[in-house]
C-alpha cells in the first residue's frame, strides 16, 4: 500500500512492533495429573483396607479421599479459567489496518501529528463546552516509549480553563494530564491492547465531550468556586466563610467559634484551652505564669495563674500560716513559770546536804519523841528512782533506824 507520505505507515509498523512485543508467551497446556494420581492411589488403598477388614482405616482413607476430590475439581476448574483467557486473548490488527485507522483520523480531526523519534501520536479535539463553561480544545497524546508498558496516553489541556478550587483539574474528568475514564475503561483499554487506534481516540474525544455529574474531580456548579483550606472541599460562591484570623476561606463544616470573642476561626487558627477543652483564639488565651498552660478567661484567675494552680498556690499559703503559729504557742508555754505542788505534810532535812523528806515521829525510851526520815526522796544521782528499788530503800532505812534506836 503506497501514500504520499509515508510516515502513516511507519507510525502504524511501530505501533504494531509494540504491541506485538507486549503479547504475553502462553504457557504450554498441563492437566492437573498429580492430583489424578493421590486420588487413585487412595482409591487403591481403600480397597485393600476393606479387603482385610480394616475398616477403621477405610473411613479414615475416604476422608482423605474426599479432600484430594476438591484439589482435583479447583484444579480443574482453574485449567478450564486458563483455557478461556488463552481463547479470549485480542487479535492484534496488521500494520496495515493500523495505518487506515491513521488515515480516517485525519478526516476526524482536524490536528493530527506524530513524532517518530518522540515516539507519539496525538490528535487535537475541538474545544469542549460543558454546561455554558468553555474548557478549551485538549491533545490527546499516545506514546509507547520502549521503557513503558503497552500504549499509554494522556489529555493536555491547550488553552486551559482550571477550576478555581484546584489549577491541576482543566477538565470535570481530567486531574494532571489524567483522564478518568470511568464506564470507559473496559473498551479504552481492549482498543490500546488490538491496536485500534481510531476507535481509542474516539472513545476519549467522547468522555471529554460528555459530563458525569457522579464522579468528577470538581463539579461545574463549583468550577468557579473556592476551594476549602480546612477539609479541601470545592465551595461554590456564596457558600464559604472567612477566617477572621488569616482571612482563608472554609466551609460549614470546617467553620469554628471562638468562646471569648465569637470570632470566625478556620481548623489552624484555632486552638483550645488546656482546662476546659473549649475552642479559642490565639489572643483569647493567655500562658499561666506557673504551668505555662494556655487557659481562656474562664479558667484564669486574677494573679495571671490558670485556676489550678491559683488554688495550690492559696492552700500552699494556708498551711505556711498554720505552721509558722506553732512556735508562738511553745515560746508562750515556755515563758510560763511552772507550779510545783508541794505536800501539805511538814518535811525538814535529815542530814545536810540532802534532800527534804517527809518527817515522821517515834517516842524513845525516855518518852521522847525523835523525828527520823521515812523516805529519801526519789532520786538517786540526779536520776529518778523505779518504785521497786524505792521500796527496798524505804526498807533499808527503817531497819538501819530500829538498829540504831534498840542500841
Amino acid at each position: 500500500m503506497r501514500h504520499k507520505d509515508n510516515g502513516e505507515f511507519m507510525v502504524a509498523a511501530a505501533l504494531h512492533a509494540k504491541l506485538s512485543g507486549e503479547t504475553p508467551n502462553r504457557k504450554p497446556i498441563e492437566l492437573p495429573e498429580y492430583e489424578w494420581w493421590q486420588c487413585q492411589e487412595l482409591v487403591r488403598r481403600i480397597g485393600k483396607a476393606y479387603a482385610r477388614c480394616w475398616h477403621a482405616a477405610a473411613a479414615i482413607l475416604q476422608s482423605d479421599l474426599a479432600k484430594e476430590v476438591r484439589y482435583l475439581t479447583n484444579s480443574l476448574a482453574g485449567f478450564e479459567r486458563t483455557l478461556t483467557v488463552s481463547s479470549n486473548q485480542p487479535s492484534i490488527q496488521s500494520a496495515g489496518d493500523i495505518c487506515r485507522d491513521l488515515l480516517a483520523l485525519s478526516k476526524e480531526f482536524n490536528v493530527v501529528a506524530w513524532s517518530l523519534k518522540e515516539q507519539t501520536l496525538s490528535v487535537t479535539t475541538p474545544d469542549i463546552v460543558l454546561q455554558g463553561i468553555g474548557l478549551g480544545p485538549f491533545e490527546i497524546r499516545l506514546s509507547w516509549a520502549p521503557d513503558q508498558e503497552g500504549l499509554e496516553y494522556k489529555v493536555i489541556a491547550k488553552d486551559p480553563n482550571p477550576s478555581s478550587p484546584d489549577d491541576t483539574v482543566t477538565h470535570p474528568h481530567v486531574r494532571d494530564e489524567e483522564l478518568c475514564e470511568g464506564e470507559g475503561r473496559g473498551p479504552i483499554e481492549r482498543a490500546l491492547s488490538e491496536g485500534r487506534v481510531y476507535d481509542f481516540f474516539l472513545l476519549v474525544l467522547n468522555i471529554l465531550q460528555t459530563y458525569n455529574g457522579g464522579s468528577p474531580h470538581v463539579s461545574l456548579a463549583h468550577w468557579h468556586g473556592n476551594r476549602c483550606s480546612g477539609c479541601g472541599d470545592s465551595i461554590s460562591e456564596g457558600d464559604g466563610y472567612s477566617c477572621s484570623s488569616c482571612e482563608s476561606e472554609v466551609c460549614d463544616s470546617c467553620l469554628t467559634c471562638c468562646r471569648s470573642c465569637d470570632r470566625s476561626l478556620c481548623s489552624e487558627c484555632s486552638s483550645s484551652c488546656t482546662r476546659c477543652r473549649q475552642t479559642c483564639c490565639a489572643g483569647c488565651l493567655e500562658a499561666c505564669i506557673d504551668c505555662d498552660d494556655n487557659v481562656c478567661g474562664c479558667c484564669r484567675a486574677d494573679d495571671d495563674r490558670c485556676l489550678g494552680c491559683h488554688e495550690s498556690l492559696q492552700t500552699e499559703e494556708r498551711t505556711d500560716d498554720e505552721i509558722s503559729k506553732e512556735p508562738d504557742n511553745e515560746e508562750t508555754q515556755a515563758e510560763k513559770p511552772l507550779s510545783v505542788s508541794r505536800p501539805a505534810t511538814s518535811v525538814h532535812a535529815h542530814r545536810v546536804g540532802q534532800a527534804r523528806v517527809s518527817a515522821r515521829s517515834w517516842p524513845d525510851r525516855g518518852g521522847r519523841v525523835r523525828h527520823f526520815p521515812r523516805e529519801r526522796a526519789p532520786l538517786c544521782r540526779g536520776r529518778p528512782v523505779s518504785p521497786a528499788n524505792l521500796l527496798a530503800y524505804q526498807r533499808g532505812v527503817r531497819r538501819r533506824v530500829g538498829r540504831r534506836f534498840l542500841r
